[in-house]
């Protein structure tokens, strides 16, 4: 089927399309095409669109990263200039299957230079007609760049709930002191967020390993944490070491709950390490294999039990279940499935990522973040118990949103960043807690320090209602951060964008430097009658405490419960209201939502305006306290029945009547049936219509009798 280039010369949300070309640096490859991939960003872009290319490295064609829409959303929505299309251009591979051993090598620069030069009218091409307006653009081409030397597939197996998933032994290139060593990793993908690592684990070779690592045999090293966030979720048991030493020194065991196992890293580490009793949850069978078969999780039973099933539904069971023991009645059925495992836990850490991969990786996923979900995890946890939650923020509103959920459940909120720009370990604690700065002597700080980096347990701090986000809508298009997940850097980018980047630098930093002024103590105006100068008076800035919202273009069907349930995600509801008609009681389809927290209100307001639901694009706006009309939340909690007409008419037709309004209803009946004989004798149509008889019968007269 012939490609028809002009379907480029617009922007299609989330549109995919791949095509192959023959190669134009034929002598410098072996491949005869080259693979080209477009993607249209899902989400609506302001201004003008922006539009970059990435050159896939080579032997690296057949990744997901690379090969998959999946792959292709992540790298597009991973950078923080807002790009409105990712083109990716790579060798075709010859074989369809990733590579059972795979050297990655970069091209060399005459190679570099030479197929950026050849693509260049391509891009061109594939550029939408808007990016001309101001003449001929210039499009900037990406190298993506990792610490990954060379990688050999182990198995590729599918999942009933993940999907398609990829076990992989990798070399990473070297840091620190012992550079010169190597490093090899075995780590777990799925195929709906190959850029995302769910598991890794450090892996030792049994033999000296050649080039090709395919045909080496490692063992597992469980002992030591390589994942970027499993360190610091292991550094929020600082929080509760008093806790912990205490029920060591009485004979007991610390209880963990780990939601979500994956290749089982976290687990094996818990008991091996830290000697704690922990159980897991996880939804996949497939995964619990791989984790057994390629990962040296070990379930015993008494130190590691694992549950199958869904996280949040695990959850709310073993709270059921935990009331149920204190004899509180409840509703909680499938309980049998739970028989013998622990309903309070020292501990919970979670780790478990959103499915849905549209809007990027974000983790934890929404429905983590209902009330009832929070509260079934307290309700499970001791007095002196903690939350850890791996956090990876899609944007400024979703950990916002995150922290205001938590706030109304738990009593203190820490956090520990990471440092991959990426990451964020989120502490909730079930009651205050105590500085544990001096607890210096401390036994489990001493080995917590032993087997992990003293830096992230020095990092702990209580979590501020902040913008800790991925990337900062205010940076501007020539300040770029890419997610370390895809390692794309400005520095490592091609010759003609590193010229475009230095001449917009320059144009920003002269831009800039016009526009700074320096702060005095001149006076702001001189009078015009004369006089001394004089300065205006300080004014304070006026917080926004508006906490209604005008929510328009509500779609039909999604009406007053719906509301509650889907707004209510984002924190506690006071008042709700949805305009109808008073005769119909059909929606206006636009009404008011009032919340608790103004918080929560601008952050809904950020962050549901214009979203499309229901092929509605939704209108939510804050209304200024001064605005809002005294009378707007008069009888709101009223629910307007409206008049079934119909059936009011069905109930005078068939009602019983008396003689005398049988009588009236018969005349009028043959008085229309006259009239209508009338029109048609007058109009010359020759028609004999059955007369219609009517019976009347007289009222019978009342009788008196007398009383003998």
């Amino acid at each position: 089927m012939a490609l028809d280039i002009s379907c480029f010369q617009t922007l299609a949300p989330s549109r995919y399309v791949t095509f192959t070309i023959p190669n134009p640096c034929r002598r410098n490859s072996a491949h005869r095409l080259l693979r080209i991939a477009v993607l249209d960003s899902p989400l609506h872009r302001d201004g003008q669109p922006r539009v970059a290319a990435i050159l896939v490295p080579e032997n690296r064609e057949r990744d997901w990263i690379f090969c998959t829409e999946s792959g292709h959303l992540q790298l597009l929505l991973s950078n923080t200039p807002d790009f409105s299309r990712l083109i990716l251009v790579g060798c075709e591979s010859s074989d369809g299957r990733h590579g059972l051993l795979a050297l990655h090598l970069h091209r060399s620069a005459e190679a570099q230079n030479a197929l950026e030069e050849a693509i260049g009218p391509l891009l061109l091409a594939l550029l939408p007609k808007i990016c001309f307006d101001n003449g001929i653009p210039e499009v900037p081409i990406l190298r993506y760049e990792d610490d990954l030397i060379s990688s050999a597939m182990i198995e590729k197996c599918t999942g009933d709930y993940v999907g398609e998933m990829l076990i992989e032994d990798v070399e990473l290139e070297s840091e620190g002191p012992k550079s010169e060593e190597r490093e090899f990793r075995r780590r777990l993908r799925f195929r709906r967020m190959p850029n995302l690592v769910q598991t890794q684990v450090r892996i030792v070779p049994e033999s000296d390993v050649g080039t090709d690592i395919g045909k080496a045999m490692f063992k597992i090293d469980s002992w030591v944490l390589v994942h970027p966030y499993l360190a610091p979720m292991v550094a929020s048991l600082n929080l509760v070491s008093t806790h912990i030493e205490d029920q060591f020194r009485v004979g007991l065991r610390l209880k963990v709950l780990c939601l979500g196992v994956g290749g089982g890293a976290l687990v094996s580490f818990l008991k091996g390490q830290l000697g704690f009793k922990v159980v897991g949850v996880e939804i996949d069978d497939e995964v619990l294999r791989v984790a057994r078969q390629y990962f040296g999780l070990e379930e015993d039973g008494e130190m590691i039990s694992i549950i199958r099933g869904d996280a949040i539904e695990v959850v709310k069971k073993l709270s059921c279940q935990r009331m149920k023991g204190n004899s509180v009645a409840s509703d909680c059925n499938d309980l049998n499935d739970l028989d013998g495992i622990e309903t309070q836990f020292d501990v919970i850490m979670v780790d478990i990522d959103s499915g849905d991969t549209r809007n990027g990786s974000m983790a934890p996923p929404l429905e983590f973040m209902e009330r009832s979900v929070l509260s079934a995890l307290r309700s499970i946890l001791c007095e002196s118990g903690i939350v850890a939650v791996n956090v990876i923020p899609s944007n400024r509103s979703f950990y916002e949103s995150l922290l205001c959920a938590f706030r109304e459940v738990f009593c203190d909120l820490y956090e520990i960043d990471v440092g991959n720009k990426e990451n964020f370990v989120l502490i909730a604690t079930v009651t205050s807690i105590a500085d544990c700065s001096g607890n210096y002597g401390s036994s489990l700080l001493m080995k917590l320090k032993s087997v992990i980096s003293g830096a992230y347990i020095d990092s702990i701090k209580k979590a501020r209602s902040r913008g800790r986000f991925c990337y900062d809508k205010s940076v501007t298009s020539t300040e770029w951060f890419i997610s370390p997940r895809s390692a794309l850097t400005d520095a490592k980018m091609g010759a003609k964008a590193k010229k475009l980047m230095q001449k917009a630098l320059k144009k920003a930093s002269s831009k800039n430097s016009s526009l700074s002024v320096t702060k005095t103590d001149a006076a702001d105006f001189l009078p015009l009658e004369g006089g001394p100068a004089r300065k205006l008076p300080e004014q304070q800035v006026r917080e926004d405490a508006a906490t209604v919202l005008y929510i328009g273009r509500i779609p039909h069907g999604f009406y007053e419960e719906e509301i509650e349930g889907f707004f209510g995600q984002f924190g506690t509801i006071k008042r709700l209201r949805i305009a109808r008609n008073k005769k119909t009681g059909k929606s206006k389809h636009y009404g008011f939502i009032e919340f608790e927290s103004p918080e929560v209100a601008k952050i809904v307001a950020e962050t549901m305006h214009n979203y499309l639901l229901a092929e509605h694009l939704l209108q939510v706006q804050l209304v200024p306290p001064e605005r809002v009309h005294p009378k707007l939340w008069r009888a709101f909690n009223y629910r307007y029945k409206p008049l079934d007409w119909v059936q009011m008419q069905r109930q005078e037709h068939n009602k019983e009547r008396t003689l005398d309004e049988h009588r009236k209803l018969v005349e009028g009946i043959i008085k229309r049936d006259s009239r209508r004989r009338k029109r048609i004798e007058a109009a010359g149509i020759d028609y004999e219509c059955p007369e219609i008889v009517g019976s009347s019968q007289p009222v019978p007269k009342k009788i008196k009798f007398d009383e003998g």
